[in-house]
């Protein structure tokens, strides 16, 4: 948690959170989504071309809001049967989400504040790269599942992180 404390802002924050989670949990993509009540929204920002990029979907769309509206975990292995919407995603972004971990997170006063998404857990070892052009096959490192174990840790990681995401939630926003 000492690396959370040298973030300057929100978006380091987030960065630094979701690097650690996803080492932690050993998984390939992670995210922090956080609930703009205002907007309706859940919203993060991830790196993407180096550059940290805010990203704004509906409060209630697909799994995260699911999540977001139910409070309660997801842990799920996908074969693209029956969830149009990840299929859409990944379709569109090229990739292949294999397995997913979606926890809410709570403040103290039981609110909820955000959802961590983790995205197809990792093997160890020697791994194979994603190719894209591979699409819709998973690389092999990839057909593992997200345990019970990996959903109690992000559980407990969200109620870890949560006095610091706090006190960058109370500042006011970033330009």
């Amino acid at each position: 948690m000492e690396q959370l404390l040298a973030c300057e802002n929100l978006g380091q924050f987030l960065n630094k959170a979701c690097e650690m989670i996803k080492d932690e949990l050993a998984a390939d993509r992670c995210a922090l989504w956080l609930l703009d009540e205002e907007r309706g929204e859940l919203w993060t920002k991830i790196p993407i071309a180096g550059k940290l990029t805010e990203i704004r979907i509906p409060r209630n769309a697909g799994l995260l809001g699911q999540v977001a509206q139910s409070h309660q975990p997801l842990l799920d292995l996908y074969d693209h049967s029956g969830r149009e919407t990840v299929k859409k995603t990944d379709l569109k972004a090229r990739y292949r989400t294999y397995s997913i971990l979606c926890v809410p997170v709570m403040n103290d006063r039981s609110s909820l504040v955000g959802v961590l998404q983790c995205i197809n857990k990792r093997r160890s070892g020697n791994l194979e790269p994603y190719d894209p052009k591979n699409w819709p096959k998973a690389p092999s490192d990839w057909q593992i599942s997200f345990t019970q174990e990996d959903l109690d840790r992000a559980i407990a990681f969200g109620q870890q992180i949560m006095p610091l995401l706090d006190s960058f939630l109370e500042k006011p926003p970033e330009p």
